[in-house]
C-alpha cells in the first residue's frame, strides 16, 4: 500500500468518526439493553444507570449512561411505586454525546409490552428539566416542565422519565428492552 493510499485510508475513517456526532439526529429511534437492574427495591437516588444500544446499526454497541432522579416502592406513603431516572450521555468510540431520551416502550427481561419483570403493567411519562436563558448567563430552573411546555428562552437539559406501577415495586433485570426516543444536546457533542 503506497503512503498516499494509507493517508486517503486514515483521512476516512477520522471523518467517519468524527461525523458520528453529526448522524445523531433528533428523534432517533434507539432500541437498548439494561446492562444492570433497575427496581425501586434495588436502586436508590443517584444511582448510575447504563443500557447498550442494539439499534440503530451505525450505534450499535456502544453505550448510554443515565442516572436514577428518584426511586420509591409503593407502601404507607406513596400511593403507586414510582421510579424516575433519565439517560444522558451517549458512550461511542469517538467520545460522549449529550442526550436527551423519552421511553416510547419498555419491555422487561421476560418479555411483555410495558411490563417489568414481574408482569406488572407499567406506565411511563416525561418531564423536560429547563436550563432557564437569563441575564445572570444561564441559571438552573429547579421547575420541572411538562413535554411540550418549555418556556421561551429555555433549553432542554434532560428529559426525566417516570414509570409507575399499582404494585408494590417496579423491577427490570439485565437485559430488558426499552425503546428510547433520543436527541443530541447543544453541537451533539
Amino acid at each position: 500500500m503506497t503512503r498516499r493510499a494509507i493517508w486517503i485510508a486514515l483521512g476516512s475513517t477520522l471523518l467517519c468518526l468524527s461525523s458520528m456526532a453529526q448522524q445523531l439526529k433528533p428523534h432517533t429511534e434507539f432500541r437498548v439493553k439494561l446492562t444492570g437492574p433497575l427496581s425501586t427495591q434495588a436502586n436508590r437516588k443517584g444511582d448510575k444507570l447504563a443500557a447498550q444500544v442494539m439499534s440503530p446499526k451505525a450505534f450499535a454497541g456502544t453505550t448510554l449512561e443515565g442516572e436514577i432522579t428518584d426511586c420509591n416502592g409503593k407502601g404507607l406513603l406513596h400511593r403507586k411505586a414510582v421510579l424516575r431516572f433519565t439517560f444522558r450521555t451517549l458512550h461511542t468510540k469517538r467520545g460522549a454525546i449529550a442526550i436527551a431520551s423519552d421511553v416510547k416502550q419498555v419491555s422487561g427481561s421476560k418479555g411483555g409490552m410495558n411490563t417489568d419483570d414481574s408482569g406488572a403493567g407499567i406506565e411511563h411519562s416525561s418531564e423536560l428539566l429547563a436550563l432557564a436563558n437569563t441575564a445572570l448567563g444561564g441559571k438552573v430552573d429547579d421547575a420541572s416542565r411538562r413535554v411540550g411546555g418549555n418556556p421561551a428562552g429555555a433549553a432542554v437539559s434532560a428529559i426525566v422519565v417516570q414509570m409507575s406501577s399499582n404494585e408494590k415495586n417496579i423491577s427490570f433485570a439485565p437485559g430488558s428492552v426499552f425503546i428510547l426516543d433520543i436527541s443530541p444536546i447543544g453541537n451533539g457533542r
